[in-house]
């Protein structure tokens, strides 16, 4: 089995595996994580999405405890994935970053609450919450508004100074000068950088947004299919669950964001004070692929995934990671998954690799095969 290259996450009871079996699993996924963290932490070029790669480490970690005679101290369960990045300029951060575990059911928050309490021997225990976000911890603001530290941020919502994002954009230099630690020149200055922070570029203003299982990952696959603000408000389901490399999950995030009213109303209130958000170069364009819609499925001998996906999209059609009634096409390569039984069952039109060739107008290429497209 093989989790480097479209992971599937259809995983067999763990209760039902006996040793050789989970052996092989163990193994498999942690040759497969270690392979995606390399990608994530080190290349900055992810091949999956967080969805998928969390219940990957998710699985290790159920199949470690239900055999733990198959422990290791070098599993990516025990450890911090990665190595800084040498392009990176180092800084010292004001306090110890410390590693998570992630919680996806109410259940889990449940339990982490009463061992909490056991291991403190108390049940008045004080919870504070703040946003996670993916891939380089750091330590709001996204929209990168210079001297607007956290101290400061703290001690404006305190004074009920800003109740929101916009109220940010509303402040005066006065009113800065009332914040401990702020005087005339200071305060001027982190006057002038808010001002600056009026225009926030796509991607940065969407991170910064904080929306729930939404991370680095899944924004910038949104900026590249949508490319402005507006798109993306006014996005469908079908439409977000298009864009490949986010899960359903994720899309459905994105969904109840933007059509929540809180949403919509704090999102005016930006523009109302004149926030604009700059849009960003969409990599889908007008072309005679314009409104169909594509599914990969087993492995192709011309192109890997991202090179199916740019040749669909330069030619005005999408792709989309699950078979839905609105999808046109599901191409069929070398040893289909369950996506070909799907397209079957709804009656979806299926396709060959080279029928899809013919379809885009792209010559065969001779060169061996370097990638492959399977799920």
């Amino acid at each position: 089995m093989d989790f480097k290259k479209n992971p599937r996450t259809d995983f067999k009871d763990v209760t039902k595996l006996n040793q050789e079996p989970a052996r092989q699993e163990i193994d498999a996924l942690r040759e497969g994580i270690e392979y995606h963290d390399y990608l994530y932490y080190v290349k900055d070029q992810p091949a999956i999405s967080d969805e998928t790669y969390d219940k990957l480490l998710r699985r290790l970690q159920e199949l470690e405890q239900a055999f733990p005679e198959f422990a290791s101290a070098d599993s990516p369960t025990h450890r911090v994935a990665g190595r800084p990045a040498a392009r990176l300029e180092k800084v010292r951060h004001t306090a110890l970053m410390l590693s998570l575990n992630a919680a996806y059911q109410e259940k889990e928050v449940e339990d982490f609450v009463r061992m909490v309490r056991r291991e403190a021997r108390s049940q008045r225990i004080a919870y504070t919450a703040e946003p996670k976000f993916d891939g380089l911890s750091v330590e709001r603001d996204a929209l990168d508004i210079e001297g607007l530290g956290h101290k400061t941020v703290q001690e404006l919502v305190g004074r009920e100074m800003v109740k929101s994002i916009a109220d940010l954009y509303r402040l005066s230099v006065e009113d800065l000068k009332q914040v401990e630690g702020f005087a005339e020149k200071s305060a001027r200055q982190l006057y002038e950088a808010i001002q600056r922070a009026r225009k926030a570029r796509l991607d940065r203003f969407l991170y910064a947004l904080g929306i729930h299982r939404v991370g680095q990952h899944a924004v910038q696959a949104e900026v590249r299919h949508f490319g402005s603000m507006e798109a993306l408000e006014n996005a469908g389901l079908r439409d977000l669950e298009a864009v490949a490399q986010i899960g359903s999950v994720t899309a459905q995030s994105l969904y109840n964001f933007f059509h929540q009213d809180q949403t919509r109303k704090g999102l005016h209130q930006l523009y109302a004070v004149g926030v604009e958000v700059e849009p960003m170069l969409s990599r889908r364009r007008e072309g005679p692929l314009e409104g169909r819609r594509f599914v990969f499925t087993g492995e192709l001998e011309q192109y890997t995934r991202q090179e199916a996906q740019r040749l669909v999209e330069q030619r005005g059609g999408s792709v989309a990671s699950t078979v839905s009634d609105d999808v046109d096409y599901v191409v069929v390569g070398r040893d289909p998954g369950r996506k070909f039984d799907v397209a079957r069952r709804k009656n979806i039109k299926t396709i060959n690799e080279k029928t899809f060739q013919k379809l885009i107008g792209a010559p065969t290429r001779a060169k061996a095969r370097v990638g492959s497209v399977r799920s």
